[in-house]
């Protein structure tokens, strides 16, 4: 057992208190006022001193840490406090592919949102494909594009991404046209602006319905993917062909948004449909 005293200053008075060791405890600071702090005869300490606290310091013999002190005030937390995020956590699954997209169209935001570094008509297609199944996705225009060729679109990997929409089945920024293909489906959505459209893809029964929020399927009353009704016929290409969802732009201002289902969607998924991840 080691007994340790401090000395006495020959100006200063010193309170000699013996600091006795005999556990296993590596700490840097052991400490307590008017308290043995005890540790094994084989500890290796930094400082061994008295500092003023307010209550026993006592540390299990298996102890390794830098301080051992409790300051006499319990910290607590309000159930109302805010936590700040250091790190984002990149979500899981689908996402924009950086290998498949033309050279001006900036990805950010884990590559789920495009825009365009300059003018011209390009795109960008998903990680995944569906050859099978129902389902559902979002685009969301963060900022509006008006020009005719911006949309969000389903195509496949063949199809090309420098042809505006006249390229896969689109809905169009400008008018909220749904077209597949280039030809003309169903009533015009109107102007997408900053809205959210919603993609239903039936690839059992070769169909598809595309809305703007929580507005009519194909601009119809009656169009409704839960029921099969007034779908878009797709069977020419899906699924005999896999579908990919994508983002056609073609001005730099614009920019936008998909969810696959990473997030909460901001429209209810039709029944009988999955979110695209």
């Amino acid at each position: 057992m080691l007994i340790g005293v401090i000395a006495e200053h020959p100006t200063l008075p010193i309170t000699v208190i013996p600091i006795v060791e005999e556990a296993s405890a590596q700490d840097q600071v052991d400490a307590s006022a008017a308290w043995m702090v005890s540790e094994a005869a084989n500890a290796v300490d930094v400082v061994d001193t008295m500092i003023v606290f307010a209550a026993l310091v006592d540390d299990p013999a298996s102890a390794s840490e830098f301080v051992d002190a409790y300051l006499g005030v319990i910290m607590t937390e309000a159930a109302s406090a805010a936590d700040t995020t250091d790190v984002a956590v990149p979500p899981t699954g689908t996402t924009l592919n950086p290998a498949d997209k033309g050279s001006h169209v900036a990805l950010s935001n884990f590559n789920l949102t495009a825009g365009m570094t300059a003018a011209f008509n390009e795109g960008v297609r998903s990680t995944t494909a569906k050859s099978s199944g129902k389902f559902y996705f979002e685009v969301t225009w963060t900022v509006a594009s008006t020009v005719a060729a911006a949309g969000p679109v389903l195509l496949r990997s063949t199809d090309p991404l420098n042809t505006g929409l006249g390229t896969g089945l689109s809905v169009g920024c400008s008018d909220g046209q749904i077209r597949f293909y280039g030809g003309n489906q169903g009533t015009p959505l109107g102007a997408i602006g900053t809205g959210t459209v919603c993609f239903a893809i039936d690839l059992v029964n070769a169909r598809a319905w595309a809305r703007l929020n929580g507005g009519n399927w194909n601009g119809s009353g009656t169009a409704d993917p839960a029921s099969n009704v007034g779908g878009i016929n797709t069977s020419g290409l899906f699924p005999t062909s896999p579908a990919y969802a994508g983002i056609l732009l073609g001005d730099t201002s614009g920019s936008a948004t998909i969810n696959f289902g990473a997030a909460a969607f901001a429209q209810t998924v039709p029944s009988g449909f999955l979110s695209w991840n």
